[in-house]
């Protein structure tokens, strides 16, 4: 059974909590990165067949079974951002808005995690293993609600969340088609 941890956020008009992936939540987190995708690169079509790609080779990898990659894998997490109506009929009712993915290095990005054993000094900092180091993947907030201080919320979440697993540093790359995700 997972433990709901909650981070909350409220606006006046909706309460914003970070909590664990549920096995329920799996479909949604999918299309919801897979939208986020393809709209970053709406006015890229050199990149939308990349991106189409990546769908078929990343989703079917560790996003395929959320539950089995992140939740319930060793060192890692799936953390996801709900919002609920304050004073809604039904606050049971949570609307995903966005999540981000916590691995071990050399799960996420095996290349890097390649680096730091071999003590790359341009890349690597002084105390950097593969053990304590985690990577961020699968970041995204639904289009409604960026700019609002849901990605900040994840951030925080995720950085609660790696020091609970004993990771001392974060490793995050981006495609350079992600220009939305390096402003």
């Amino acid at each position: 059974m997972v433990e709901k941890r909650q981070k909350t956020f409220e606006d006046g008009q909706s309460r914003i909590e970070v909590r664990d992936a549920l096995p329920e939540d799996e479909n949604t987190l999918r299309e919801l990165f897979k939208q986020g995708m393809l709209d970053a690169h709406k006015d890229s079509p050199r990149w939308l067949d990349l991106v189409r790609a990546y769908f078929t080779d990343g989703i079917a990898k560790d996003f395929s079974n959320i539950a089995e990659n992140y939740v319930n894998a060793a060192g890692s997490a799936f953390l996801v951002a709900v919002e609920a109506s304050a004073g809604g009929p039904d606050d049971d009712a949570q609307t995903i808005i966005g999540g981000v993915g916590l691995h071990p290095v050399e799960i996420g990005n095996s290349n890097y995690a390649e680096t730091i054993l071999t003590g790359d000094a341009k890349t690597v900092r002084s105390g950097q293993n593969v053990k304590n180091t985690a990577e961020l993947r699968r970041m995204f907030v639904a289009p409604s609600h960026r700019r609002k201080g849901v990605g900040k919320l994840l951030i925080a979440k995720y950085l609660e969340r790696a020091a609970e697993l004993n990771y001392r540093y974060i490793h995050l790359t981006t495609g350079e088609c992600m220009v939305g995700a390096c402003n």
